[in-house]
């Protein structure tokens, strides 16, 4: 696995050096945000969610979607028939998947605007 603390980047040299650092600055505060400490379990878990909260925005926003018909493509084993699992133990909930889609594009508008943690 990448250690997530070193960054390697490549320098366009002809920019100008305030615009190199100006850019440097920005993708270090980026990039910190994800170097997480192993024992602050919340914020790791939310920072594996956000992909899924900005796959829920995306669908909203720009697709048009449905809360149902985005909850069925991010938690498809909500929608399972229970007569088609096979040695599952997880029961499918339609609803707990349709307003956690909704609680996903909630975080996801905080997320965009207030920006990273």
């Amino acid at each position: 696995m990448e250690d997530r603390r070193w960054l390697t980047i490549k320098i366009d040299v002809t920019r100008t050096k305030q615009h190199l650092l100006t850019e440097l600055e920005g993708l270090i505060n980026f990039c910190k945000a994800f170097v997480v400490d192993d024992s602050d379990t919340s914020r790791r878990t939310q920072i594996d969610l956000y992909g899924d909260y900005l796959k829920v925005w995306d669908l909203v926003e720009k697709k048009g979607k449905k809360w149902t018909e985005i909850a069925k493509e991010v938690f498809p084993d909500d929608f399972i028939d229970a007569d088609a699992q096979t040695e599952s133990h997880y029961t499918p909930n339609p609803e707990a998947a349709r307003i956690k889609t909704e609680q996903y594009y909630n975080a996801a508008c905080k997320l965009i605007d207030e920006g990273l943690p």
